[in-house]
Parts: C-alpha cells; sequence; structure tokens
C-alpha cells in the first residue's frame, strides 16, 4: 500500500474534525438558549396553608422544591437549599444538623453558613410572608 491510498488524507482527517466541533458546539445552543429564556424556575413563589406544616425549629422541606421552613426566634424561616458553588440541591442530614451538597462535598451549618468543601458563601435565605392563613415563599434574587 503506497502512501497515496491512505483511508483519510490529512486535509480530510481536519475537514471532518472541523465540522465534528462544528456540530458539538451547535448542539450547545439549545440547551444555554432554554437557560437564558426561561432561567433557573426561581420565579417559583410556593404558597401553601399553615396546617400543612407544622413549624418547629427543625428544618422540613417543603412538598417537592427547594424550600426548607423551620421556627426561628422570632417568626418562621426559609432557607433557598441550592448550593452556593455550582448550583446543586443540597439536602439536610437531621442526625448532624448540617447540609450537605451531594455534587462536590460542601458541607453548610444548621443556620447554612459554609463549614468545608469548595462552596464560600452561605445557603441563601428565601423570603416568608405569612398571608390570611397561608404562608408565602419566594427564592432569593
Amino acid at each position: 500500500m503506497s502512501s497515496q491510498e491512505h483511508l483519510f488524507s490529512r486535509r480530510k482527517f481536519i475537514i471532518l474534525g472541523r465540522g465534528v466541533l462544528v456540530l458539538v458546539g451547535l448542539s450547545t445552543v439549545f440547551p444555554i438558549g432554554k437557560y437564558l429564556a426561561f432561567g433557573d424556575k426561581r420565579t417559583e413563589v410556593e404558597r401553601f396553608s399553615k396546617d400543612e406544616i407544622k413549624l418547629t425549629n427543625k428544618w422540613q422541606r417543603v412538598a417537592d422544591t427547594r424550600f426548607w421552613l423551620r421556627q426561628g426566634e422570632e417568626r418562621p424561616e426559609a432557607i433557598w437549599a441550592t448550593c452556593t458553588h455550582l448550583g446543586c440541591e443540597v439536602r439536610f442530614d437531621p442526625g448532624k444538623d448540617l447540609w450537605v451538597c451531594p455534587c462536590h462535598g460542601s458541607k453548610y451549618s444548621f443556620e447554612g453558613k459554609p463549614i468545608s468543601g469548595p462552596a464560600k458563601f452561605p445557603l441563601p435565605m428565601a423570603k416568608v410572608e405569612e398571608q390570611k392563613g397561608y404562608f408565602l415563599l419566594k427564592p432569593p434574587v
């Protein structure tokens, strides 16, 4: 087999490689556009009856949301359970009274302050409004 009979010439290989890179680049346009157009659902407001949850001083998850609620010293408090490192949903570990991020191992105190891991900022607090027998929870801005 002579050098002229290769399956791909260098030129064809470079053209093919450039085409693959263009396809990979174009495949990111839709997800990025979708995120920019619709955001990360931070505009969601959760409304529920005060009878649905009995507030204690321990964190309780509100339905299937990232809101966690507890009775603070003076009023109800809510935390938006989103890691400040890369935005993963954190979980509360009641046995250790810690918030734990499953993605990169960040740990937060009971109040949401970072203890270890790559996260440098505390968990964001959500706004809680009490209205005529209901709680209205709004994610942080």
